[in-house]
């Protein structure tokens, strides 16, 4: 059996009633060599079973229980052939031209190590989920143009600090080096952490404006619920413990602790303050494991303190 040229991973957890729209799309792609993989996240929804009687042909793994976004990634990652390898949230329809604009985007770059599609929410139509996501020097990461209309202003290809891992492109050859997504992190911010540990190794974040996807958005975990909110503030901080520049900690101090104080109050208005508690104990707990990890990061990074600078959003 020949080598795909590229896979895609898609991970579903309770999804049946969007299987279809998302199979489907990805079975009309115009690229030749495409693998589609997914990842059934321990469904109790009978998503097992409509996939093996609707495409057997699919690769499927089935996971005995929900490991969340990372180690259900991570699991068809690394079942994966293609030389490149796609991330896809369940809940998504990818245009016939999705996966070729992506291979093309990045094989004329070798540099890049991960492109990003332009993300457009079905409801309300029009409206950008993510074209991409930055990282201020307060050490927080957020998405480019969410929430903005799509006018074309987002319609040039370029490079950003890093993309959403609902329709993102990674070299296989990049995350043998780097790794996977962190599985501690569960669900949520995950993505960040990978792109940041991509830059300091050297490789670029590519914008694919013609890799266009279609997202219902937050599908699967409601954006305001417990879980999500829960696990957004014991996320948030980790890729800022774990990858940002010693020496930019110091530069930034003040804008670090002066966002904190700034973002509880933001947690608070959600009118979830038990999750966001809850979350932050658990990051405390979590914060030796974390460091131990920024040590082995920080001795294999490649590029200096002041090209990170150059990336932040300030």
């Amino acid at each position: 059996m020949s080598k795909p040229k590229m896979s895609v991973v898609v991970l579903n957890w309770n999804g049946k009633e969007y299987l279809e729209g998302c199979i489907n799309s990805l079975k009309q792609q115009t690229l030749n060599g495409l693998e589609i993989i997914v990842v059934d996240n321990g469904s109790t929804d009978d998503s097992v079973s409509y996939m093996k009687s609707n495409y057997p042909e699919i690769k499927l793994i089935e996971l005995p229980e929900n490991r969340g976004f990372a180690a259900g990634s991570n699991a068809g990652i690394k079942k994966a052939r293609g030389g490149y390898i796609a991330t896809l949230n369940n809940d998504t329809i990818v245009n016939p031209m999705w996966a070729e604009e992506l291979c093309k985007a990045i094989e004329k770059n070798p540099s890049v190590g991960i492109c990003g599609s332009k993300i457009l929410l079905v409801d309300p139509k029009g409206q950008i989920d993510t074209v991409g996501s930055f990282f201020k020097v307060n050490g927080r990461s957020g998405n480019i143009g969410q929430g903005e209309i799509d006018t074309g202003k987002y319609d040039k290809e370029c490079e950003v600090f890093g993309v959403s891992a609902g329709a993102a492109l990674y070299r296989a050859s990049m995350l043998r080096k780097i790794g996977l997504f962190d599985e501690d992190f569960f669900n949520s911010y995950e993505d960040n952490d990978l792109c940041f540990r991509a830059n300091l190794r050297g490789y670029k974040c590519l914008y694919v404006p013609s890799a266009l996807v279609h997202h219902l958005g937050t599908a699967t975990i409601r954006s305001c619920s417990y879980f999500h909110i829960y696990h957004l503030s014991k996320n948030d901080l980790n890729p800022f413990i774990k990858c940002f520049p010693l020496r930019l900690m110091f530069k930034y101090l003040f804008n670090i602790l002066f966002y904190s104080s700034e973002e509880a109050i933001g947690w608070i208005k959600w009118g979830q303050i038990r999750a966001m508690i809850d979350g932050r104990i658990r990051a405390l707990h979590d914060m030796r494991k974390m460091l131990k990890k920024r040590r082995a990061i920080q001795r294999t990074k490649t590029v200096s303190a002041s090209y990170i600078d150059s990336l932040l959003t300030h």
